[in-house]
């Protein structure tokens, strides 16, 4: 680890890619490491060898910084309280690999899908630290359909566009990428399967033809538990998702719960007519684990 991460990692404060805070990050780390060790690094004992200014230099600048977003995150807790050893984790909308590299430390089973061509392909070529890891989008159909990327917080980039037109969506460009069912994908695996613990769901706005893609899988009830990022009635991608993907679990014998870690009620039932944000997370579970 280089003299930046390592000061970077004593300040207290968590990197989650995208605005202000990962540009300084990028910025110092760019003047203050030397250039031959900028893309190829090691992370502990991991030989990480990216393209010139790749996004996921970051893992080099700041790498406990970005483990503390998602080590502490609620979705986090829950996996680390409530999934046994060596379960299966999905990771639907890897982004820079946050909680495939949090699967990789706990042993989990980690499969993630990244259709990002700038960031899925390094996810993929690295499996020692994400696992493995498809440069595919999962939706309801097979094929390619256009993907359109914030190059400012890749972390946005989705297949569905914005009702705020697209100078106000955030978005840069689109480009084609495949497409595939969760249903189809695992049609091989899932027999084999004794449970898939958690699939995690943050597709920005795709969450319901994601869901509608998982049919097959949720009727046969060995998914778990399903982590998914949905929208509110405000949102300009898909707005209230909220209610078709949780009418799509509910038909499946899923319910919705927010999950707070610290709170009194753990599993706190979602309620639909609360105001809702734009976007927010539920988990669904066809019953409650055991705290």
């Amino acid at each position: 680890m280089n003299r930046l991460a390592r000061f970077l990692g004593k300040l207290p404060f968590s990197l989650d890619v995208g605005g202000r805070k990962t540009r300084l990050v990028l910025a110092l780390g760019d003047r203050l490491v030397p250039a031959h060790r900028r893309s190829h690094f090691f992370h502990h004992d991991i030989e990480i060898r990216l393209p010139e200014n790749h996004l996921l230099r970051l893992w080099n600048y700041a790498p406990d910084n970005i483990n503390r977003t998602y080590a502490e995150s609620p979705l986090w807790r829950f996996v680390s309280a409530h999934t046994p050893d060596q379960a299966v984790f999905i990771d639907i909308g890897a982004n820079v690999g946050g909680y495939l590299y949090e699967a990789m430390l706990l042993d989990l089973e980690s499969i993630g899908f990244e259709p990002n061509p700038e960031l899925g392909p390094q996810l993929a070529a690295h499996p020692d630290m994400f696992g493995e890891v498809h440069t595919v989008a999962l939706s309801d159909r097979e094929g390619t359909l256009p993907f359109h990327i914030s190059d400012a917080n890749p972390g946005g980039s989705s297949l569905v566009t914005s009702s705020k037109g697209w100078e106000a969506s955030g978005y840069d460009r689109t480009v084609e990428v495949p497409v595939t069912t969760f249903d189809a994908f695992f049609a091989d695996r899932m027999p084999n399967w004794d449970a898939v613990h958690v699939v995690k769901i943050d597709v920005e706005g795709a969450e319901e033809a994601v869901v509608r893609g998982m049919a097959q899988s949720l009727a046969t009830g060995k998914i778990q538990a399903v982590w998914c990022e949905v929208r509110g009635p405000g949102s300009d991608r898909n707005p209230n998702s909220a209610a078709a993907v949780t009418a799509l679990m509910a038909a499946h014998g899923y319910k919705a719960y927010h999950y707070r870690p610290f709170a009194p009620t753990e599993f706190e039932p979602f309620d639909p007519d609360q105001d809702q944000p734009q976007f927010f997370d539920l988990l669904y579970v066809r019953s409650l684990p055991e705290s």
